[in-house]
């Protein structure tokens, strides 16, 4: 089944001061501007990245055949949006968040009730749907940090230029375009202070959550994702599943189908009943997933 990928523009209300709009794709079944009531996912990008990589434009299309439409954004600094890059400000996501969802319901009629987050975007889900929306009953964390102090490990690779120019200048290439950002030594201690351990108290009884990993991730330990799946199995009543795929690294690389499927499995699987809830049709003929559930 083909869907429609729209391209949107959302005013940012305080304009030119932070950015002038935030730019995603509504990924729906067929193209319509009254959605009142239905469901939707977010799906949200991580550090340094951009709404259609990895696994993004194709997990968007099976939800949205499924019956899920869902909405990807650029966050503020990243792919079309436009914005000053920090590595540490993740409340800087939550405003954007805050933009974002009420601009969905409005001019669609949408209700947020899955949210699909990669490292800063699986940090930034998880502080969302605790601080703004219990009542979201899906969430994926995918390559999700919880070990923030972690981040000294890359200290050896910053610390020359912190020593000489108090300031790393890291260039790497996103969304096919060269891109320079600067990270400081304050970027640093912000970014190991961000609290992840409420989750273990505070993260809503009822959401089902699928934690996916790659074993092989080089950013963010496979052990982060056992944590985050030990810590969030002791609520009473929420259900937390781990899917790790074998080999994998932080992206994702030649294995993109694979969280794809993790994900589409879990839906049909150990989330069924909530999945169906919120409107996702059965499906036709699910492959098993090549991730260990």
């Amino acid at each position: 089944m083909s869907t429609v990928a729209t391209r949107i523009s959302i005013p940012f209300p305080q304009g030119g001061d932070v950015t002038p709009e935030l730019v995603g794709i509504l990924e729906q079944a067929e193209a319509s501007t009254d959605r009142r009531g239905a469901p939707l996912a977010l799906i949200l990008h991580g550090s340094l990245a951009h709404k259609n990589q990895s696994y993004h434009k194709s997990l968007a299309r099976k939800l949205a055949a499924r019956g899920l439409d869902s909405y990807r954004p650029d966050f503020r600094a990243n792919g079309e949006t436009k914005g000053v890059w920090n590595m540490s400000n993740f409340e800087e996501d939550l405003v954007d968040l805050d933009v974002i969802v009420p601009y969905l319901q409005k001019t669609y009629g949408y209700v947020v009730k899955m949210v699909v987050g990669h490292s800063r975007g699986g940090v930034v889900s998880l502080r969302y749907i605790t601080k703004k929306d219990p009542s979201i009953p899906l969430l994926v964390e995918i390559s999700g940090r919880i070990r923030m102090d972690l981040v000294w490990d890359l200290l050896p690779l910053y610390k020359d230029g912190f020593d000489k120019d108090g300031v790393h200048v890291r260039s790497l290439r996103v969304a096919g375009q060269q891109v320079s950002v600067e990270i400081r030594p304050e970027d640093m201690h912000t970014f190991a202070a961000i609290p992840t351990r409420y989750v273990e108290t505070e993260f809503p009884e009822k959401t089902h959550v699928l934690i996916v990993h790659g074993t092989s991730d080089e950013v963010v330990p496979v052990e982060d994702g056992k944590i985050y799946s030990e810590v969030l199995n002791k609520r009473t009543n929420g259900k937390c599943s781990l899917a790790l795929i074998e080999g994998a690294n932080h992206n994702f690389h030649g294995q993109t189908e694979a969280v794809v499927d993790a994900i589409m499995h879990w839906l049909d699987g150990p989330a069924q009943q909530a999945a169906r809830a919120v409107g996702l049709s059965p499906a036709a003929d699910q492959p098993a997933p090549s991730a260990r559930l």
